[in-house]
């Protein structure tokens, strides 16, 4: 059987991106947000820790602060420890392989865009333009208009 282990999550960020460096000298951002969830009484709020690593701990250190909602895509890890008190300890927290800006351009000072560990930092696409209310999109599509 094929594992599979994807998690995409909007959230906002609980404090600021805590970027450090490992001992050769790959850069690690470790970060926090809240997620919601339900609404009215149902509302509950998530707390996740994250993890970046290289050019996207880069990234998230330079243009994410603390209340920023943003997109977080990777895979969910688990870590083990024993505590100062001979406890054993664990946690879940995802490993982040691609982050986005999430709402307006006035949101994000730095604009909207997105870093994918393999590439560079992109414009997010402008918003599908959207049909006047009352108006069916279909109705105002001309012959020449439609592929087939």
């Amino acid at each position: 059987m094929t594992e599979l282990n994807k998690v995409i999550i909007i959230g906002r960020l609980t404090r600021d991106p805590e970027k450090t460096y490992t001992t050769s000298g790959m850069a690690v951002t470790k970060l926090g947000i809240a997620v919601d969830s339900g609404f009215g009484d149902r509302k509950k709020t998530a707390f996740v820790d994250v993890t970046t690593w290289n050019k996207t701990a880069e990234f998230v250190a330079s243009y994410f602060t603390k209340g920023k909602e943003m997109l977080i895509e990777g895979r969910l890890d688990f870590d083990q420890w024993e505590s100062k008190e001979g406890e054993k300890r664990s946690k879940l927290y995802i490993t982040a392989d691609r982050v986005s800006f999430v709402g307006s351009k006035a949101d994000n000072e730095t604009g909207g865009g997105s870093y994918s560990g393999g590439g560079s930092v992109s414009e997010s696409p402008a918003p599908a333009a959207v049909a006047p209310s009352g108006g069916n999109p279909i109705d105002q599509l001309d012959d020449e208009d439609i592929p087939f």
